[in-house]
C-alpha cells in the first residue's frame, strides 16, 4: 500500500513537473511572439492603435512620434476622435458606433501645428468573454500620395492647356 502511494506521488510529481515546464515554455513562446509583434509595429511606417469601448486609446505604436511628433503617453487614455476636426470626428463616431470596419481620409495635426493628411482605418473586435466591442486599426501618412496626385493633376492640366494652344 505504501509503495503504491509512493509510486503515485512520484508519478504525480513528474506530471506536475512536465506541466510546469510546458507552461513555462508556452509563456516563453508567447513573450517572444509579443516582442516580435511590438518590434514589427514599432518599425512600421504607420501607426497601429487600439481603442476601448469608449473609443479611448489603449495602445498606440511608437511611429506616432515620427509621423505626428507626439510621444505615446501623450495619447494614451484619450479619445481618438478628439484629435480630429469636428466633421471627421462625427464621421469617425458614426462609423465606429456602427460596429463595421471603416476607412476614410482625414488629417491630424502634427505637434508643431502642421496638418498631416492620413488614412484612418479601423475594424471592431470583441474581447474574449466580454460583450464590449473595441477597435484596432492603423493611421497611415498619405501626404506623399496626395502630393503625387496633385502633381499628376497639374501635369494633366498643362497638357490640356498645351493642346488648346496648339489647336488655335
Amino acid at each position: 500500500y505504501t509503495n503504491t502511494w509512493t509510486g503515485m506521488t512520484i508519478l504525480y510529481g513528474f506530471v506536475w513537473l512536465i506541466l510546469l515546464v510546458s507552461a513555462g515554455s508556452i509563456l516563453h513562446l508567447f513573450n517572444l511572439r509579443e516582442k516580435e509583434i511590438h518590434l514589427h509595429l514599432d518599425n512600421a511606417n504607420h501607426i497601429a492603435w487600439t481603442l476601448n469601448q469608449d473609443f479611448a486609446i489603449t495602445q498606440i505604436s511608437s511611429p506616432l512620434y515620427d509621423m505626428l511628433g507626439f510621444k505615446q503617453q501623450e495619447w494614451l487614455g484619450l479619445p481618438l476622435n478628439g484629435f480630429l476636426n469636428e466633421a471627421d470626428s462625427r464621421a469617425f463616431q458614426k462609423a465606429a458606433k456602427s460596429g463595421m470596419p471603416f476607412s476614410f481620409d482625414t488629417s491630424f495635426l502634427h505637434k508643431n501645428g502642421t496638418p498631416v493628411p492620413v488614412k484612418l482605418t479601423g475594424r471592431p473586435f470583441e474581447i474574449f468573454n466580454r460583450k464590449d466591442t473595441c477597435y484596432h486599426g492603423i493611421i497611415e501618412d498619405i501626404s506623399l500620395q496626395q502630393s503625387l496626385a496633385q502633381k499628376k493633376q497639374e501635369m494633366e492640366n498643362r497638357i490640356k492647356q498645351d493642346q488648346k494652344l496648339k489647336s488655335m
